[in-house]
């Protein structure tokens, strides 16, 4: 993966990509049982600085008996023969509608765990745990391995968590593990929530789907832990925004090789005047001023 070249003035001007606007409909709190509502969010960090695509996910479940009774038709038709008009019944049954300003019959709906690309180690994990992917899960995996930009509102208890660690696990398994005269340089990927229990249950998901023990994480959540990022080097930091920007003020972690950041909860983040320590955290990726005397090398 190449770095970003990106001027500070030039990522102070894309920063607007943050400054979220939606309506009261929109609001993930105000999503009714069996509802789907996906809009436009970023978990690539190049991405977020080349904002093009978006796409919106917003539907109702059919539970009557002949809808039911096709879905599960559909479901087990073999793979060769399902046509793009039996991925997009699937979809108006179980309640999944894309709005996106690309092709959205370019982007693949997994009906397992097998179909979504991902890698087998990781397929396997997730069919053990989980068995089956479940309707959030089925679309925005796909997306997410093709680079797409999305954002994801959804109900609690949807899978929204594992839909953006899973992509995440399958891009790391391609990156080396960073070895100890790295450690200053910080990890590869970080992953923001607004509170503490939100990240402490993130890593924890992360704990259960992972099955690549190379990948390590650390979390950082305020508080207790005065650990430098030299004291374990990890592919994976889990922490709050605010400890976040801590760490990166006081110079105890380094984001000069991060190439990959998820956002949880944004909603919550602007409405608790978190967005400001969030936009000094993604300016602070591959920073001129965050790089060590050997950087280069």
């Amino acid at each position: 993966f190449l770095k970003s070249q990106k001027t500070t003035t030039q990522r102070k001007v894309d920063r607007k990509v943050l400054k979220f606007e939606w309506s009261n409909s929109d609001d993930t709190y105000l999503a009714e049982n069996g509802s789907a509502m996906l809009e436009t969010f970023n978990t690539h960090v190049e991405k977020i600085e080349d904002f093009e695509e978006t796409s919106l996910l917003k539907g109702n479940v059919r539970n009557d008996s002949l809808s039911q009774n096709r879905l599960t038709e559909l479901m087990n038709k073999e793979l060769t023969k399902i046509s793009l008009s039996d991925f997009n019944e699937i979809r108006s049954i179980i309640g999944i509608v894309l709005s996106s300003s690309y092709n959205s019959a370019k982007i693949p709906l997994a009906r397992s765990w097998s179909e979504t690309g991902l890698q087998k180690e990781l397929v396997a994990q997730l069919q053990f745990t989980y068995n089956t992917p479940r309707a959030f899960q089925m679309q925005t995996i796909t997306a997410s391995l093709m680079f797409k930009d999305i954002m994801g509102i959804s109900p609690t208890g949807s899978g929204k968590t594992v839909a953006f660690l899973a992509p995440l696990l399958n891009f790391l398994k391609y990156l080396p593990v960073i070895p100890k005269e790295k450690h200053m340089e910080g990890p590869y990927a970080i992953v923001l929530g607004p509170t503490r229990e939100l990240v402490i249950q993130l890593h924890s998901v992360f704990e259960k789907i992972s099955p690549y023990p190379f990948i390590r994480s650390k979390v950082f959540i305020g508080g207790r832990e005065k650990y430098s990022i030299a004291d374990l080097s990890c592919e994976i930091v889990f922490a709050t925004v605010g400890r976040m920007r801590d760490l990166v003020e006081n110079n105890d972690i380094s984001l000069n090789q991060c190439c990959y950041v998820i956002i949880d909860e944004a909603d919550a983040m602007i409405r608790e005047n978190l967005s400001t320590d969030l936009e000094y955290i993604l300016d602070s990726i591959n920073d001129e001023r965050n790089k060590s005397d050997d950087s280069s090398q």
